[in-house]
């Protein structure tokens, strides 16, 4: 999923609205959210439609100042928890995603007197629930010095306040909690260039859409050998085919990849659905059917923890925990740990400039080790060779040149 954050610094000119509809096609985002709109509710909805997004919520601004817009589309589920001048601070449902993520737009303002209201605004929403959880633009602050270049040095208070309010990790000019970031690993944020506003555009995806995925190798998953299904789904395939062992062995892992996927994507709402059943039999009357209903249940619901725990645990590449332990969330946050680190989304070349492009950067490292090893000519090793004082004798020598003979 894709969403935009932007300072638009007005959207009272024919310009800049038509700049903002070019972005949004361009882009496609899911979510939208503009600060400085500097436009009442009426105007501002009538953009926003403008723009083809008829889902949104809108502040007006205070005059010339100020002005928020939140937009989505029909695709996702947004939920408010609450907004005023200085913010907006919703929940997320995306198509394909069970879990619920948090998405704070804060809008810094430009004058000091105000600026402590939005901080500790973002301290109490800190305190708010335990989703993952994304906040993007606009602080109208830095978190350290070095990133200010020229005029006066910023006050050390209001840069501490920010960062003790600041919510574990920096993205740019987003931060998010590392609930956040093991929800989407490989999400990422953007600056994108503008013609209309001297603040930057974010663009901030979920799923690195612009990722390239390569065909992926057939791996044998542990938690398969804990499905019923499985010795004789493997049966059925195996036998299936009457070709040569290569042949078998290709059907085998098409027939139980297809399997697999089928029944990988009921897990979860499986495993609610027993946890539901589990707490409604605990509340009922005991009498002996309920309590064997019980302990089946049980008995699923820890098989199902299982087969997820052993999921988790075949990706992290870790032995020294024992396979009954509960302990999935740690083999999770290791596996998704290595595949960030093993994700590129930038390079620099050395000429300064920046690719971000899944395509460039195969390209770039290409080229980078076809021509590590390349020669540069061969150079004289007379200069080198002087130097070294030789231990051959001549006579020797001449033996060692001499023609070969049988």
């Amino acid at each position: 999923m894709k969403s935009l954050s932007w300072n638009v610094r007005g959207l009272g000119s024919p310009r800049a609205v038509r700049r903002l509809r070019y972005l949004i096609k361009q882009q496609n985002p899911r979510l939208v959210f503009l600060m400085e709109t500097k436009l009442d509710k009426t105007r501002m909805e009538k953009v926003r439609k403008s723009c083809g997004l008829f889902n949104g919520i809108d502040v007006e601004a205070e005059g010339t100042r100020g002005g928020l817009s939140l937009a989505w589309k029909d695709d996702i589920v947004v939920t408010l928890r609450s907004f005023s001048k200085w913010h907006m601070d919703v929940l997320i449902k995306e198509d394909g995603n069970q879990e619920d993520w948090r998405f704070t737009g804060p809008y810094g303002s430009p004058y000091l007197r105000d600026q402590n209201l939005v901080w500790n605004l973002l301290k109490r929403l800190s305190q708010e629930g335990n989703y993952p959880w994304l906040v993007a633009r606009d602080f109208n602050e830095i978190m350290y010095s070095f990133e200010k270049k020229g005029w006066l040095p910023r006050d050390h208070k209001r840069m501490e306040i920010f960062r003790e309010t600041n919510i574990k990790e920096r993205l740019d000019r987003g931060v998010a909690n590392d609930k956040w970031r093991n929800l989407f690993p490989l999400g990422n944020i953007h600056h994108l260039p503008n013609s209309t506003s001297d603040h930057c555009l974010l663009l901030i995806s979920t799923d690195h859409a612009s990722r390239i995925f390569r065909v992926r190798d057939f791996h044998f998953e542990v938690w398969w050998t804990i499905e019923d299904t499985f010795e004789a789904t493997r049966k059925e395939f195996w036998e299936s085919s009457s070709e040569l062992l290569v042949d078998k062995l290709r059907n085998l892992q098409i027939g139980l990849t297809k399997w697999a996927n089928t029944i990988k994507g009921k897990k979860g709402e499986l495993r609610k659905q027993l946890t539901k059943e589990l707490e409604t039999l605990i509340k009922e009357d005991r009498d002996d059917d309920t309590l064997s209903n019980i302990i089946d249940t049980k008995i699923h619901l820890n098989l199902e923890i299982e087969k997820d725990e052993a999921y988790w645990k075949q990706r992290a590449r870790v032995n020294w925990l024992k396979y009954g332990d509960r302990n999935m969330a740690f083999f999770h946050y290791c596996a998704t740990t290595r595949r960030r680190a093993n994700s590129i989304s930038k390079l620099t070349l050395d000429n300064g400039k920046e690719i971000s492009e899944e395509s460039a950067i195969q390209e770039e490292a290409k080229l980078y080790f076809e021509n590590l090893f390349t020669s540069k000519g061969v150079a004289n090793p007379r200069e080198i060779l002087e130097g070294i004082e030789g231990s051959i004798l001549v006579e020797v020598n001449e033996r060692l040149q001499a023609p070969f003979k049988e």
